[in-house]
């Protein structure tokens, strides 16, 4: 079975607010979220 996988790069908590409010208003279904991964220049992914 394949899915769809949606990966950003954000600069800041806003920028996630405003992509999750984008996928709740076209009613896409959120089965796994993972936490942020830090890059080693401290930058979130």
């Amino acid at each position: 079975m394949e899915s769809p996988i949606l990966a950003l790069e954000n600069s800041g908590e806003r920028d996630v607010e405003g992509v999750l409010m984008a996928l709740l208003e076209t009613e896409v279904n959120i089965d796994y979220m993972y936490s942020f991964i830090i890059r080693s220049m401290g930058d979130r992914l």
